[in-house]
């Protein structure tokens, strides 16, 4: 599966999501709140299972030197349109959708920082053309998105537990893109995980 094909179509499914969100805020309806955010994340899950999945029974003699590179820069933009998603999300739901949280700026521009970062990976990859540069990037990479995978799938342990899915306060809608963007991250940072480890040990 080629991300290059499938970016377009992810972004329109982030913003048809995020607009549905916005709607679905605005009448005070959670149930399709979080199915437009379940169907953005389901979607961005897949594209990132299409693209990793291939690479995981990839024979040892096809593995060249920049599938780890380039798999890196795929999974980094991936992970950064979940939280693009997440802060665009934030933003729309907490505004235009007249929902009032006081956290909502602080997740949102989090989230926004956080893709801007996964980005700026990805770019810094592309852009690395010392072996030994390229290497150490890959590494620092391989060991925060492991952390950040941890973080992710705790979040969400947290949100299950801790009941927050059934509160009626204004932080609902912030609760389902947490869960769902969680979920989404977690799973991207462990595709990306395992498909560094496979490429990075041939």
């Amino acid at each position: 599966m080629s991300l290059q094909r499938m970016l377009p179509w992810l972004v329109l499914a982030l913003v048809a999501s995020v607009v549905s969100m916005i709607a679905g805020a605005g009448r005070g309806l959670p149930l399709p709140t979080g199915v437009a955010a379940a169907v953005f994340a389901a979607a961005i899950v897949g594209v990132g299972l299409g693209i990793n999945k291939p690479l995981w029974v990839l024979e040892a003699h096809r593995v060249t030197g920049c599938a780890a590179p380039v798999a890196a820069q795929r999974n980094a933009r991936l992970i950064a349109l979940a939280w693009a998603w997440g802060a665009a999300a934030m933003a729309g739901v907490y505004t235009l959708g007249g929902l009032r949280w006081y956290h909502a700026w602080q997740y949102g521009s989090g989230m926004a920082l956080l893709g801007a970062i996964a980005f700026g990976y990805g770019f810094a990859i592309a852009r690395a053309r010392d072996p030994a540069t390229s290497r150490m990037l890959l590494l620092g990479g391989l060991q925060l998105t492991l952390v950040q995978g941890v973080a992710a799938a705790c979040g969400v342990l947290y949100l299950l537990f801790a009941g927050k899915l059934m509160s009626f306060r204004a932080d609902w809608a912030a609760s389902q893109i947490f869960l769902f963007g969680g979920l989404a991250i977690a799973a991207l940072s462990a595709m990306a995980v395992r498909t560094q480890r496979k490429l990075m040990s041939r």
